[in-house]
């Protein structure tokens, strides 16, 4: 099944492909993969609602992630880097974090360690596609979920709203 998908400047082809016991109809874009029907939703786990910041270098992940998590009932203010993501953590009331590890300038575990001496008990998750690459060790005392890329929005927006049922 074939669809699009709007993004800034237009839209984009997806192609959909049954997928057993992930929901109606998953896709993928760029380095998300994605599953529509099945839903997180932060009332279905208890969690009042959610105000994330998602930090991603790209922007078609951050795009994609900020409407899939709206549609679990996720709040999403987006970053393109750390010192982005600073700035907005300063300036607004988040109530966890979603950080990539690999961008310019720094790192995630940069940003995470950088919250935590704001906020210790701030949710943080990291989403990367280095998994393998990186200290395992270090990064269980930095982030509360670790997720590795592609993954589906879905099991994202549970991760987020659980590791913050958790804290």
């Amino acid at each position: 099944m074939r669809g699009r998908r709007s993004v800034k400047g237009g839209r984009e082809p997806v192609n959909f492909q049954p997928i057993a016991g992930a929901g109606r109809f998953a896709g993928r874009l760029g380095k998300f993969a994605y599953v529509r029907r099945r839903r997180a939703c932060a009332t279905m786990l208890g969690v009042p609602k959610a105000r994330v910041l998602f930090v991603d270098d790209e922007e078609s992940v951050r795009d994609i992630a900020r409407e899939f998590l709206q549609d679990e009932g996720i709040e999403v203010a987006v970053a393109a880097d750390v010192e982005e993501a600073i700035h907005a953590f300063n300036e607004g009331a988040f109530d966890a974090v979603i950080t990539d590890y690999k961008m310019p300038g720094a790192t995630g575990a940069d940003l995470a360690r950088h919250l935590r001496a704001l906020r210790p008990g701030l949710p943080i998750v990291l989403l990367t596609g280095f998994l393998n690459t990186l200290d395992r060790q270090q990064l269980n005392s930095l982030f509360d979920q670790i997720l590795e890329k592609p993954m589906g929005v879905t099991m994202l927006a549970r991760a987020v709203l659980e590791a913050m049922k958790e804290r």
